[in-house]
């Protein structure tokens, strides 16, 4: 090999080892953790305040949240929010893009008997528009709950169903889901009125939830 081919040759090498070099430095070598605060009735928890190491940032209203330019490796991360208990685990942050999901089963918690109320109604193949309600039942006390009653009033003030027809017993940390199915045209338009009522230890407790029926295409009101 002449000395011109030679140098070349190592001509070409030496670019490529920069090129290479300076290829390597522009690839971040960071961790960005982000993720999304919901709790076991897959709502969002907005203002949720999320601890990664020593870094704290807030849930914004839509449950979202994000650290940047992190040092890959472990972590530990806890979820705080005004109504539920403590979300604490150990995270791994890799190079790159990270995703948390925190919601549904693995949700937070609620620390007190909990509801959850949808009221929507949606096209069916069988008929018009219907009305379904969603209801979620969440034990976060330290006692045993019996519910015997739990009744869908319209906007007109007429009882449209009740969903139980015997006694509901939940035990602590129990998640119980209810789904009323279509009810026909007319839809009422208005406030939609949830009547609870259960026992704690000897006492009776009755609550009372609302939601407006909205039309809902995906079948999904959490989203």
């Amino acid at each position: 090999m002449n000395s011109t081919r030679r140098l070349k040759v190592i001509s070409v090498i030496l670019l490529v080892t920069g090129f290479l070099l300076a290829f390597s430095k522009a690839i971040p070598n960071t961790a960005i953790v982000e993720g999304r605060i919901a709790n076991v009735f897959n709502d969002v928890v907005p203002g949720a305040k999320i601890t990664l190491g020593k870094y704290t940032t807030e849930a914004d209203e839509m449950g979202n949240f994000s650290f940047e330019d992190l040092k890959p490796g472990l972590y530990r991360l806890k979820v705080e929010a005004n109504g539920y208990e403590d979300h604490i685990f150990d995270f791994l942050a890799e190079i790159g893009r990270n995703h948390v999901e925190i919601s549904e089963d693995f949700g937070l918690k609620p620390n007190n008997f909990a509801i959850d109320f949808h009221v929507f109604y949606a096209l069916t193949h069988y008929a018009d528009n219907q009305l379904f309600a969603y209801i979620g039942l969440y034990n976060g006390t330290k006692n045993r709950l019996a519910v015997d009653r739990i009744t869908l009033i319209d906007p007109n003030g007429i009882i449209k169903t009740e969903l139980i027809t015997n006694e509901l017993i939940l035990e602590k940390d129990t998640l119980k889901k209810l789904e009323l199915s279509g009810l026909p045209s007319p839809i009422p338009q208005g406030l939609y009125q949830l009547y609870i009522s259960y026992k704690e230890k000897d006492e009776i407790i009755t609550n009372h939830f609302f939601d407006t029926a909205q039309y809902d295409d995906d079948w999904d009101p959490h989203s």
